[in-house]
Formats: C-alpha cells, structure tokens, sequence
C-alpha cells in the first residue's frame, strides 16, 4: 500500500493488485486521524477514521469476478469486518461484481439467487445492516 499526497489538499491511499483494474484509492482529509489496512492481493482496503468524535469505518471493494473466488473473497472480508468493525459505523462502496437483484443488472442471463456469491453477499449485508443503493 502506499500514500501521499493529492492536490495539496487530501491524502492519497492506494492499494494495489495486479492490474490496474485492481486499484483502489482514498483520499481523505490530512486532518483525519486515519488509520489504513489493505488485503494481500488489493481487493479490499479499509480507512478507520474518527469525525466528530464517531469511529467510523470506510470500505473500499474491487470483489473478483470469478463466482467461485467471490465467495472466498466476501467470507474474508467478513471476517476481516467482523474482528474490527464491532460497534463502528460501517460505509462500504466499491465493485462486489455481484448481482443480488433484477435491478442490478439489465440483458443476460437472469439473476440466480441462489448462487453461492449472492447467498454470501446477502449474507455481508445482513451481518453489517447494511444498505443495497
């Protein structure tokens, strides 16, 4: 992982897997007490930060696209979540190439729900009361 600066303004994270495709970057306020994690392949980086006196906890995701990897990939970070995010304001955004829903989607094939990636999925975003937008 590495940092800097952005602009003058914002600190820059980024996280890198083996593509460019597999970036993932912050930028945060220089003031933030900030405090970053990464996974070893890039996928998912993590910002615990405090405003206001609130812990809050960022989640940036670049999920694989391979079905069988996404569930690996989501039990993970689900249990990377689940030994730090006790009690913290979750915000989670980024790319979990999964559909859950009809209204994820539009043309192909259609949406199984019950394959195993949308099951952990739905699951991830049971455990963190989590919001599908």
């Amino acid at each position: 992982m590495e940092d800097g600066s952005w602009n003058g303004e914002a600190k820059a994270y980024l996280a890198m897997g083996r593509l460019i495709a597999e970036e993932l970057w912050f930028f945060l306020n220089h003031d933030l007490n900030t405090m970053i994690t990464s996974d070893d392949h890039g996928r998912y980086m993590l910002a615990e930060i405090v405003i206001d006196n609130t812990k809050v906890l960022l989640v940036n995701v670049h999920a694989p696209n391979d079905p069988n990897k996404q569930v690996v990939f989501l039990r993970g970070l689900s249990n990377n979540l689940l030994s730090i995010s006790v009690n913290e304001n979750l915000v989670s955004g980024g790319n979990f190439n999964c559909v859950i829903s009809a209204l994820d989607k539009s043309g192909g094939k259609p949406v199984d729900v019950r394959k195993a990636s949308t099951i952990e999925l739905k699951a991830l975003i049971k455990t963190y009361n989590l919001l599908h937008a």
